[in-house]
């Protein structure tokens, strides 16, 4: 696995929808590549902080 297969398939790994094998390469890659675990980490908490800000009603910023 490379840095690019992580880019590409993180979305699909946070969302636990990748074949074992790829997962493996993916949990492999990630245990070794600081950088990619930040990319990872960074994504997931976009997703996080997209989810919250649509959990609650919309209101005008003050």
């Amino acid at each position: 696995m490379t840095c690019r297969d992580v880019v590409e398939g993180v979305a699909e790994y946070l969302a636990d929808e990748l074949d074992a094998r790829t997962r493996r390469g993916l949990d492999r890659h990630l245990a070794r590549c600081a950088e990619c675990v930040a990319y990872a980490r960074t994504y997931r908490d976009a997703i996080r902080f997209a989810r919250a800000a649509y959990a609650e009603p919309e209101t005008d910023v003050p």
